[in-house]
């Protein structure tokens, strides 16, 4: 199994000395305050210098190695000399236009060297698309000088009047900002719904047996709205799909129009059970995949599906589910194994282990190529919320 973190990217650009350092100062703080990860990538518009001059790795340069690399317990150092980025043929129409090309790639292959970051700030690069804020201060500019695509904020000392059509942050709304930046980077674009539709499945699984709630079947509880957990999870992933399973042990509680009840194939072996039965019969009615839900987590909605599969396929070179076997949701360090998007291959591995006895979920997930999504710090996190015991539910009823 490979486990990868999904990370976003933000650009912190703007003119000299307008702060743009100091704003990213801060927002690492900010974020670390969250518990996420953040590394940094500082653009330069010129060369610079990084290797102390006399040191080994300065001296292997110097004799004319392409690239040299230090490594300790604590801290690698890695100086590689750049190739001049090539014209086409024909030039670029665009004298930017290459550059900007040129500079993504870059990008793309600095970010592999981060795998722990949750969100990657990058100073500079404006003229590149990539999702971007930028400082504009008084007396050093007084307008945005990024390209206008991908630009979703600017930090400025001035008016709000001075940037029409734009959402302006003054330089102490450090929280604002972040919120932004989670907002921008780590929502999902909008994806292909129909296809989604035609290939995927959803599950609700409900079989569990209670026994912190004295038997009360927690897919049953009613929310505030007067609706069962289980029917409001499936409001939700009936936005997502028309093939809905109900996932039951061996007592069916509740029946719902639209829905079809799935019973496990082996009986008393937990969650595993009922994800094997939904991912076999997702496979005999050729969905792709399933979407997976505990009934016991009221808070879900289906745009955390969408965001789970938008990091998916931004780490795919083809189809997701062809590379992947799932992925998985992940917050404070505890996956969620329940709410998850698995391929229906993954259904012969379940069996498999179903058969050998093992009825623990984390043995079977080291067994597959699963994406593990860290949700820590975003608008998704409290989704994940599920009602085991009865202060849960009356302090969730309470709001």
């Amino acid at each position: 199994m490979k486990k990868l973190k999904s990370c976003a990217v933000c650009l912190i650009c703007g003119v000299k000395n307008s702060g743009k350092t100091t704003l990213i100062e801060k927002l690492i703080r900010e974020f670390s305050r969250r518990g996420m990860t953040i590394a940094v990538i500082k653009h330069d518009g010129h060369d610079f210098t990084c290797d102390l001059p006399g040191t080994d790795s300065s001296r292997f340069t110097q004799a004319g190695a392409c690239g040299t690399a230090v490594f300790s317990e604590k801290r690698i150092f890695i100086h590689r000399l750049q190739p001049e980025p090539q014209e086409n043929e024909d030039g670029f129409a665009d004298p930017c236009a290459g550059m900007r090309q040129w500079e993504q790639e870059q990008v793309k292959e600095l970010m592999t060297l981060f795998p722990d970051a949750d969100i990657i700030l990058i100073e500079g690069l404006k003229n590149t698309a990539l999702p971007k804020i930028e400082v504009v201060r008084s007396m050093i500019s007084s307008e945005p000088v990024s390209v206008s695509e991908g630009r979703f904020g600017i930090v400025t000392d001035l008016s709000d009047t001075a940037f029409p059509g734009e959402k302006v942050f003054p330089f102490t709304a450090i929280r604002e900002i972040a919120d932004a930046i989670v907002e921008q980077t780590l929502s999902p674009r909008k994806t292909d719904k129909e296809r989604i539709r035609n290939d995927f499945a959803a599950a609700i699984l409900a079989g569990g047996k209670s026994r912190r709630m004295n038997g009360q079947h927690k897919g049953a509880l009613l929310t505030s709205e007067g609706r069962t957990f289980t029917e409001q999870i499936t409001s939700q992933m009936f936005s997502l799909s028309d093939c809905i399973y109900l996932s039951y042990g061996d007592t069916i509680c509740i029946e719902i129009d639209g829905c079809r009840i799935v019973t496990d194939r082996y009986p008393g072996c937990g969650p595993i059970g009922g994800l094997e039965a939904v991912l076999s019969q997702a496979g005999e009615d050729r969905r792709k995949a399933v979407m997976i839900s505990a009934c016991d987590t009221p808070g879900i909605k289906a745009e955390l599906y969408l965001f789970l599969l938008e990091r998916l396929e931004q780490v795919s070179t083809e189809d997701a589910f062809e590379e992947w076997d799932g992925v998985v949701a992940v917050s404070d360090d505890r996956i969620h194994p329940l709410t998850a998007i698995y391929s229906v291959r993954a259904a012969e591995i379940f069996a498999k282990q179903i058969k050998e006895r093992n009825f623990r979920l984390r043995d079977v997930l080291r067994k597959l190529r699963i994406l593990y999504v860290d949700l820590k710090g975003s608008r998704y996190e409290d989704m994940l919320t599920n009602i085991n015991t009865k202060e849960e539910y009356e302090a969730h009823m309470r709001g």
